[in-house]
């Protein structure tokens, strides 16, 4: 009779194969994604464009999940790669938006530089009364009347 631990251990072996054969190309794939997510991620921090960071941000988050996929061969270094990608992007990122900010006539914000004249509206507006219709006459009951 047969050790039950050998024939499992035979029948584990070619499923290792498979999802190392799966695992390491979506692990290089999440990789470079990672890495365009955090290039995207910096220069939206840049330009300050708050909707293209949080698609950077998610392009960055994809490819650090699929990255994880080299762990499982050993490469240990992508994730960390990756991680320390992020870091950099962000740090990059804040610092370019200051020096942009310093040039000489850069808009920060247009609404503030117009100061309170842009709230009020440019159309001249005036009220006009409307004439009481009977509730009746448009199909509602009477006594919904407000």
């Amino acid at each position: 009779m047969r050790s039950g631990g050998v024939s499992l251990i035979m029948t584990i072996l070619p499923l290792f194969r498979v999802l190392t054969a799966l695992l390491i190309p979506l692990g290089q794939i999440g990789l470079w994604v990672a890495m365009v997510g955090a290039i995207a991620l910096a220069i939206a921090l840049a330009v300050d464009a708050a909707g293209l960071v949080g698609g950077g941000a998610v392009l960055w988050l994809t490819g650090a999940m699929l990255s994880l996929g080299l762990w499982y061969s050993g490469d240990l270094l992508a994730p960390v790669a990756v991680a320390v990608a992020l870091v950099v992007a962000v740090a990059a990122g804040v610092a370019c938006r200051r020096l942009l900010r310093r040039r000489p006539g850069a808009v920060r914000n247009p609404v503030v530089r117009q100061g309170a004249e842009s709230a009020r509206p440019s159309v001249r507006t005036r009220k006009v009364a409307l004439p009481d219709v009977e509730l009746a006459s448009l199909g509602a009951p009477s006594d919904a009347r407000a």
